[in-house]
């Protein structure tokens, strides 16, 4: 049995809409983005980053389903009533899928990247070579959860409302993921989006030199081509 708890319900009730709306506007967006780019093709987008955006997708609502809803109902209920069996499983699920969901996001700002450097040789990055990149990326996210199967115990914490690890061995653990699956991808994904700005930038530039007669965003497919049939 914990102490810890919230002892408002105004505090309480704040955050239980906070996560009502979550579920509902990820579970719209994403199910509208799954809908859209599988049935109506409607994304003028490569087809390498469609089919990342799709596992981005399904790795946000499992998300929201292992991370979110237990959460919520815990809020209502002020206490643990989903179980012994999943509290057992959840925070196993809660790491790898945002593991999970953190590497897809990593994987897609580098691949927006690589497209917009080497234009021509884009037209490699198939939408199986998406799915397949993607399957490592499932595959990979596995190292979180493994790491804590042995010496860890799991249980309800009013914290943080959720089923967790509780171990005094897992400070180790803890850090190594960190720095893998949290301090890594973030600095991938900052490096490159700042890559992808300074590229826009300078197809900009581009333009106003010509007067605007030409689309800023066409020249940086002719800006990069040039350049790769000069190397």
């Amino acid at each position: 049995m914990s102490i810890f708890g919230m002892k408002s319900d105004v505090i309480r009730h704040t955050w239980i809409l906070y996560y009502l709306l979550v579920i509902f506007f990820s579970f719209i967006g994403d199910m509208t983005i799954l809908i859209a780019s599988i049935k109506y093709k409607a994304f003028r987008l490569h087809n390498f980053i469609i089919a990342v955006m799709q596992h981005i997708a399904v790795c946000d609502m499992a998300v929201c389903t292992f991370w979110v809803f237990p959460r919520l109902i815990s809020l209502i209920a002020d206490q643990w009533v989903l179980g012994e069996q999943f509290c057992q499983i959840q925070p196993y699920m809660m790491y790898y899928f945002g593991t999970a969901c953190l590497l897809l996001t990593c994987a897609m700002a580098v691949s927006k990247l690589s497209i917009l450097k080497f234009p021509i040789r884009s037209r490699y990055l198939t939408p199986e070579k998406s799915h397949q990149v993607c399957a490592v990326v499932w595959a990979v996210s596995w190292n979180v959860p493994i790491t804590f199967l042995d010496g860890v115990d799991v249980c309800f914490d009013l914290r943080t409302y959720s089923c967790d690890f509780i171990s005094p061995n897992t400070t180790s653990s803890l850090l190594i993921s960190t720095v893998l699956n949290l301090v890594i991808p973030n600095v991938l994904v900052v490096t490159s989006t700042s890559l992808i700005v300074m590229h826009l930038l300078k197809a900009r530039r581009a333009a106003r030199r010509s007067n605007g007669k030409e689309r800023w965003q066409g020249l940086i497919t002719t800006i990069d081509s040039q350049q790769q049939l000069s190397c």
